[in-house]
Parts: C-alpha cells; sequence; structure tokens
C-alpha cells in the first residue's frame, strides 16, 4: 500500500526567488544559491541546489 508522497501521486510544487544579475546571469535561491549562465539556449549551472531549478529553464528560454 503506497504511504509517501511519491507513491501517492502528490507533486510538491516548490517557489524559487530568482534575481537577474546581468544579460546572462540569474541567481536563484534553492537549498543553495543557484547560478544560472545562459548562452543562446543553452546553460552552465553553477550548484545546482535541490535540483528544482530545472523546472524553471525553459521560462529562460533554455532547451
Amino acid at each position: 500500500m503506497p504511504t509517501t508522497p511519491h507513491e501517492l501521486g502528490i507533486q510538491k510544487e516548490i517557489k524559487i526567488t530568482s534575481i537577474q544579475r546581468s544579460a546572462n546571469l540569474w541567481e536563484f535561491q534553492d537549498a543553495c544559491n543557484v547560478y544560472v549562465l545562459k548562452s543562446g539556449t543553452e546553460c552552465l549551472l553553477i550548484d545546482s541546489g535541490s535540483g528544482a531549478i530545472m523546472q524553471h529553464l525553459a521560462a529562460l528560454g533554455i532547451e
């Protein structure tokens, strides 16, 4: 019998605060400060924190 949120299919929405530091650099506050350095449709993640940043990359134009 499922008992954990994951087993029950419950997804938790995680809210992340972001600060655009320059034209191609964003800082997201997560478990630690996560930095996204963008180049075209690609990026370099510095300290990915909990990984919640992944769901926000498309909003920055990152594929």
